[in-house]
């Protein structure tokens, strides 16, 4: 009998959005994008500052700004260029809740 082979892929579930989390993404993304004010997708901001992916940290970016334009332009094309053209996550966290509590 031979060896056989084989690898465990282990694939975290995303928890449901609660109705509390669905309606503050709902109010984040009609500010419009942070950069140009379009029609704005959900960014989640991650990273070691902030632990695990939530749905109360996340900014508004529409889909260029998000993910389709050029190295730097793009937040998930070029991060570090992208927060020294634009602030840092931290910065436009700061700037989403300031605009919902006006």
């Amino acid at each position: 009998m031979g060896r056989e082979s084989f690898s465990v892929v282990c694939i975290m579930k995303k928890r449901a959005a609660t109705q509390k989390e669905k309606d503050y993404m709902d109010d984040v993304r009609a500010l419009g994008c942070l950069i140009c004010r379009r029609y704005a997708q959900i960014h989640h901001v991650t990273g070691h500052a902030y632990g695990s992916r939530s749905n109360m940290r996340v900014l508004p970016l529409c889909a260029d700004h998000h993910q389709n334009n050029a190295y730097g332009h793009a937040l998930h094309n070029g991060t570090k260029t992208f927060e020294s053209n634009y602030g840092t996550q931290a910065e436009m966290l700061a700037e989403v809740n300031r605009r919902l509590a006006e």
